[in-house]
């Protein structure tokens, strides 16, 4: 499912204090900036991902891995999955230390990819 930010998505508490612009997205003071119109394919993995108001109850933990995973950052790869987890975590999803697990496991393969 292709997803876009139609505004900015903002989230803090990072456990990163510097500064950093990117194309799409800006790190400060501890928080990530999402520009809107940012997009990404939404989860690939996640089965019990449910639609609400439109959008699969994941899609602020799937906006931030894929960010953090496509584009160059100063995160490394288990900063973006302990964020990936914690918007789990929020969205009340059952299975996200498996999912967590999964990335952890798998996710070099796309991180290593996206950073050639």
């Amino acid at each position: 499912m292709e997803l876009t930010l139609s505004q900015d998505l903002i989230i803090q508490g990072i456990g990163y204090k510097h500064t950093f612009t990117g194309n799409c997205f800006m790190i400060e003071l501890n928080t990530i900036r999402i520009k809107d119109g940012f997009s990404w394919n939404g989860s690939s993995f996640v089965l019990d991902d449910k639609i609400v108001l439109g959008r699969p109850i994941t899609w602020i933990a799937t906006c931030v891995r894929n960010l953090l995973y496509k584009n160059r950052n100063p995160l490394t790869r288990v900063t973006a999955d302990i964020l990936f987890y914690r918007e789990l975590v929020k969205a009340e999803i059952k299975l996200a230390f498996l999912y967590f697990i999964g990335m952890r496991v798998f996710g070099w393969m796309v991180y290593k990819g996206s950073m050639k």
